[in-house]
C-alpha cells in the first residue's frame, strides 16, 4: 500500500525531529515479547508475552506509549486531535503521526527498545482474571511476526519463541470460548470467517489471525475495568441495545448468556452503534460490562487519550481532561467514524458498480447485482441495453418488487410495463405497491382506503390513493371484492392497471363508492323464525336414536348468501330441504327444521 502524507506543519516537524533526537527511557522495568501482524507492517503499536504455570496463564500485552514523548496541547498532540485516526485507504495511508514516529521512532520494532505500557493479567482455566496490574514499562520486541510465521514457530519445539506462541495459542482459545458462552456475537469465530469487533466478517487462513485480536479485547476489557473502578471519566467504547423497537424494561447487563443469545436474535436489527462516551455502559455484542480501546495508540486518537489518562492515573495526578473536554472528544471521534464508515461504504458501493457495469453476459449476474445493474441503467438511460435480460427474468419471475418497482415508476417504456402487469402474481401485488414510498422517491405515500367493509351483506370495496410527485391520484372507480383481503387485493391492481393506462384521476374526481353498492347488495332472504330452537343438535340426535345416516350437505354461495341443501333418507322415503341465510350455520338450520316439520307431519306428533 503506498503512502500519502497531507504536509504536517512546520512546528509539528519539529517536535517530531526533537523526539527522533531522544533516547530517555528513564529506570521503567524491562519486559520482552514479540509482535503479531501482516508482514509489511511498519506501525507495531502492541506485543505479547505469555507463559503457563499450571493450571495459571500469565499474559503480557505491552502497547506503544506515545504520549510520553508527545506533550498535551503541543503541536503534535493538536495534529492527532484534528486527524483522529490513521486512514488505510486504497490510494494509500494518511497517518495519524508522522511516519517517522509511527513506523519508527514509537513503532515496537524487533531488538529495539522502546516505551511501552504493560497490562500483566493471570486467568485460569475457566477464563477468570484471577489478578491484573497495569504499568509503565521498557520493551525489547524478540521477534516481528507474520501471522503464517507464528503458525510455523508453533510446530518447533527448539525455536525460542515455540513456548510463548503455544501458550498464547492456548489461553487464546480459553479466552474466546468463554465469551462465545457469555452470548457475544462479535470478537469470535465462525468457521473460516472472524466477526471482528466492528462486526465486519474477515476470512480467516490461520488462527494467529485471530489471536492477536483476543488479547487486545482482554487489554481493552481490563483497562475498562480498572477505570471504572477507579470512577474515573475516560472514553469508553460502548455498545448497547437500546434503540429501535426494543423493550424497555431489559437490562442486557444482567441477561443469562443463553438469554442474550435469544434477545441478539430477536433484535438485531435495531442494535445500535459502538458509541465513544466519558462513562461506562458496557460493550452488549463483546458481552463484556467494561470496554474501551487501549491498544492502537499510534493509529486511533480514542486510545491515544486513554493512554494520557492512565498515566496520570499511574503517577497519582488528575485528569487531564475535564468530563467536557472527554464529551467533546467522544462527539468528534463519533462524527468521525460514521462519516469514514460512509465513505468507505460509499467507495465500495462505486467499486462494485464499475464491475458490474463491464459485465457483459448479465445472465451471469446474481439476482442482487442484476437488480443494481437495473437501476444504474435507469439512471443513465440506458435499460435498453439489458432489455432482453430484463423480459427473460420477468417471465420467469426472477426479478424483485424492487426491480418492478424501479422499471414502473421510472421508466416510460409502457410495453414492459404492461408486460410486468400481465406477469404479475395476484399475491405479491399489495406488497409490491405498498414498499414503494421506500425505494421510489417519486413515490411520498401509498396509502389503501378501506371504504365499505359490511360482513352482513358481504359487500367489501375499497382504493389505493398514490401521492405521485406530491400530487395525490387513484383509481376513477372505487373496486369491490370478495373479502376484505380481496377488495384490497383488486384495489391495488386497479391502481397499476390505470398508472400503466394513464388513467389515474385526482380523488375529487373519483366515483362515489356507494355507486358500487347498489351493484352488489346480495338478496337477503326473508327472515324465517325456527320452530325448533336447535334444529341441527335435534335432528342428529334423531338420526341416532332411529339409527339413520345424518343428512347430507351441500352448500353454494350466491351473492353473499349461503344455500344449504340437507337430504335425509329414511327407511322409507328420502327427504330434501332447502336452507337460506347469510351466516352459513343458519342456513343449515332452516334446511334441518324443515325437515323437522315434515317428519312430525308424517308422524303426526312433535319432536323434541
Amino acid at each position: 500500500m503506498s503512502k500519502t502524507h497531507p504536509q504536517f506543519t512546520k512546528p509539528e516537524l519539529q517536535q517530531t525531529q526533537n523526539i527522533l533526537n531522544s533516547n530517555d527511557f528513564g529506570s521503567r522495568p524491562l519486559v520482552k515479547g514479540f509482535t503479531i501482524d501482516s508482514e509489511t507492517s511498519m506501525d507495531l503499536d502492541d506485543a505479547l508475552w505469555v507463559e503457563t504455570h499450571g493450571d495459571i496463564g500469565k499474559i503480557q500485552i505491552h502497547i506503544a506509549d506515545p504520549t510520553e514523548a508527545i506533550e498535551i496541547d503541543s503541536p503534535l498532540d493538536k495534529a492527532v486531535r484534528k486527524r483522529i485516526s490513521t486512514l488505510y485507504l486504497a490510494r494509500g495511508i494518511i497517518p495519524m503521526l508522522p511516519f517517522a514516529l509511527s513506523e519508527q521512532k514509537l513503532s515496537l520494532l524487533e531488538g529495539e527498545p522502546r516505551l511501552t505500557l504493560t497490562v500483566e493479567i493471570e486467568i485460569n482455566q475457566k477464563g477468570e482474571i484471577l489478578n491484573y496490574r497495569i504499568f509503565e514499562s521498557c520493551f525489547i520486541s524478540l521477534g516481528k511476526l507474520s501471522y503464517t510465521e507464528v503458525e510455523a514457530i508453533a510446530n518447533k519445539p527448539d525455536h525460542q519463541l515455540f513456548l510463548p506462541i503455544v501458550s498464547a495459542q492456548m489461553w487464546a482459545k480459553v479466552l474466546n470460548n468463554v465469551r462465545v458462552k457469555n452470548g457475544a456475537f462479535v470478537g469470535i469465530i465462525k468457521g473460516n470467517y472472524y466477526i471482528n469487533e466492528d462486526g465486519d466478517i474477515q476470512k480467516i487462513s490461520c488462527n494467529s489471525q485471530v489471536l492477536i485480536a483476543e488479547y487486545m479485547i482482554l487489554a481493552n476489557t481490563v483497562v475498562a475495568q480498572w477505570l471504572t473502578e477507579k470512577s474515573l471519566i475516560s472514553l469508553y467504547r460502548n455498545h448497547s441495545p437500546q434503540g429501535g423497537d426494543l423493550p424497555e424494561d431489559i437490562n442486557w447487563l444482567e441477561l443469562e448468556s443463553e438469554d442474550r443469545r435469544n434477545f441478539r436474535i430477536s433484535y438485531s436489527h435495531c442494535l445500535a452503534r459502538a458509541m465513544y462516551e466519558a462513562t461506562c455502559q458496557g460493550h452488549f455484542a463483546l458481552a463484556n460490562p467494561h470496554y474501551l480501546h487501549f491498544t492502537s495508540p499510534l493509529r486511533r486518537l480514542a486510545d491515544f487519550i486513554v493512554h494520557r489518562i492512565v498515566k496520570a492515573e499511574l503517577a497519582g495526578k488528575q485528569s487531564p481532561y475535564t468530563e467536557d473536554e472527554i464529551n467533546d472528544l467522544a462527539e468528534s471521534i463519533n462524527e468521525f467514524n460514521l462519516e469514514q464508515k460512509q465513505n468507505k461504504s460509499n467507495y465500495l458501493k462505486e467499486k462494485r458498480d464499475k464491475t458490474i457495469l463491464r459485465t457483459t453476459d448479465y445472465s451471469t449476474l446474481e439476482t442482487k447485482d442484476f437488480s443494481r445493474l437495473i437501476q444504474l441503467s435507469i439512471n443513465n438511460n440506458s435499460l435498453s441495453e439489458i432489455r432482453q435480460e430484463v423480459e427473460i427474468r420477468l417471465k420467469a419471475k426472477q426479478l424483485t418488487n424492487t426491480d418492478l418497482s424501479w422499471i414502473l415508476f421510472k421508466t416510460q417504456d409502457k410495453t414492459l410495463h404492461r408486460l410486468i402487469i400481465d406477469n404479475l402474481d395476484e399475491n405479491i401485488v399489495v406488497n409490491l405497491l405498498d414498499n414503494c414510498p421506500n425505494v421510489i422517491d417519486e413515490i411520498n405515500l401509498l396509502e389503501y382506503q378501506e371504504l365499505i367493509s359490511d360482513l352482513t351483506r358481504q359487500i367489501f370495496i375499497g382504493r389505493v390513493v398514490i401521492t405521485l410527485n406530491e400530487k395525490q391520484l387513484t383509481t376513477s372507480d372505487a373496486v369491490k371484492g370478495k373479502s376484505k383481503k380481496d377488495a384490497k387485493t383488486q384495489a391495488h391492481k386497479a391502481l397499476l392497471e390505470a398508472y400503466v393506462n394513464q388513467e389515474l384521476v385526482s380523488p375529487s374526481e373519483a366515483s362515489n363508492p356507494s355507486d358500487k353498492v347498489a351493484e352488489v347488495i346480495p338478496e337477503v332472504p326473508e327472515v324465517i323464525e325456527l320452530k325448533h330452537e336447535i334444529p341441527i343438535s335435534t335432528l342428529n340426535n334423531l338420526c341416532q336414536q332411529k339409527k339413520w345416516k345424518k343428512p347430507k350437505l351441500n352448500y353454494e354461495q350466491q351473492n353473499g348468501v349461503f344455500i344449504c341443501t340437507a337430504t335425509l333418507q329414511t327407511e322409507e322415503e328420502t327427504i330434501t330441504k332447502v336452507g337460506k341465510a347469510t351466516k352459513k350455520k343458519m342456513a343449515q338450520n332452516l334446511a334441518f327444521d324443515l325437515i323437522l316439520i315434515e317428519l312430525e307431519a308424517v308422524e303426526s306428533s312433535p319432536i323434541a
